[in-house]
């Protein structure tokens, strides 16, 4: 019956899939997934109109292609994890992930004025961006 379920659906997840690849923003992501005693990952895709998801054995860059394709050419927002780093075009690295590694290597070198001001700019980069995208929420609709 699943079988007969996802034959039926294979056009519309194709429709689905050709969206997201138009979309100018896609937030990327995978997570562990173990299903009946075998382990794999679970990967999400996000738009502002809809969310994609592969359960697939690979984290590699193959389930990227297999979901964006070669051809992407919006933004990518994703983590540091190098599956996504194949895509040529424009990509967004995740504010949390940077700044946390921002305050782990200020930590280890405390001393360097160089690193202390690298992550103040940083930190300055994302307040602006933060105020920015506050001010956008807040503009009225035309």
């Amino acid at each position: 019956m699943l079988h007969r379920v996802a034959a039926k659906a294979k056009p519309l997840l194709g429709r689905l899939q050709e969206q997201l690849r138009a979309s100018r923003v896609v937030h990327a992501d995978e997570t562990g997934w173990r299903q009946d005693g075998v382990n794999g990952y679970l990967w999400s895709f996000s738009s502002d109109k809809l969310r994609y998801f592969l359960q697939r054995q690979s984290r590699g860059s193959e389930v990227v292609r297999e979901a964006l394709g070669e051809g992407f050419s919006g933004v990518l927002v994703s983590d540091f994890y190098s599956a996504y780093s194949f895509l040529e075009g424009p990509h967004q690295r995740c504010w949390v992930h940077l700044c946390r590694d921002v305050h782990e290597l200020s930590e280890r070198h405390p001393l360097d004025p160089s690193v202390r001001e690298w992550a103040r700019a940083v930190h300055e980069t994302y307040l602006a961006a933060k105020a920015y995208v506050q001010g956008e929420l807040r503009r009225p609709e035309k």
